[in-house]
């Protein structure tokens, strides 16, 4: 490439350089957000605005930076996964809980039956397991033992005539 080209491209890159820049700084920090209503009564929130309809307010905003509202949706977005992962765990949870009992309460229908089954085939025979040389009924035509009565007590004087005789 020749030396008196070099220029020329330096020059030229230049220029392109500062026209994108100018478009970058033309582009207004804030945009206008307006209320209209159209001929049929609606009302319409826009940022371009319509000839045909009429204005009834206006906000000045701030535009948002691209790049911070990227990472506030992503943060967003995670914290929603987070929240959607606990209610999920809580749900399977509920569902385990609900399980476990329902499955608690046919064991507990089954013993039922069981039990009822049992006790209409003994028809009142039961069977007890004692220990080698027990005997229930040795004791019962006993009658319990009771203490010898005392004889009617008779005051005795002072004197000492009384029932052991006088002194």
């Amino acid at each position: 490439m020749s030396l008196h080209l070099r220029p020329c491209l330096i020059v030229v890159a230049l220029a392109l350089g500062g026209t994108a820049g100018a478009a970058f700084a033309d582009t207004p920090k804030t945009a206008q957000i307006y209320l209209q209503r159209d001929a049929t009564g609606r009302s319409v929130l826009t940022d371009r605005p319509s000839a045909t309809a009429v204005t009834e307010r206006t906000w000045e905003m701030e535009r948002e930076d691209p790049v911070a509202a990227q990472q506030r949706a992503l943060d967003v977005r995670r914290q929603a996964d987070a929240v959607s992962a606990r209610v999920q765990r809580s749900i399977e949870a509920q569902l385990l809980r609900s399980s476990e009992e329902d499955l608690m309460r046919q064991r507990l229908a089954l013993l039922d039956r069981r039990n009822e089954a049992a006790s209409m085939d003994n028809d009142g025979d039961t069977t007890v397991f004692a220990p080698f040389g027990f005997q229930p009924n040795r004791f019962h035509h006993r009658r319990p033992h009771r203490h010898p009565g005392h004889s009617s007590f008779r005051p005795m004087s002072l004197r000492g005539s009384g029932p052991l005789g006088s002194h």
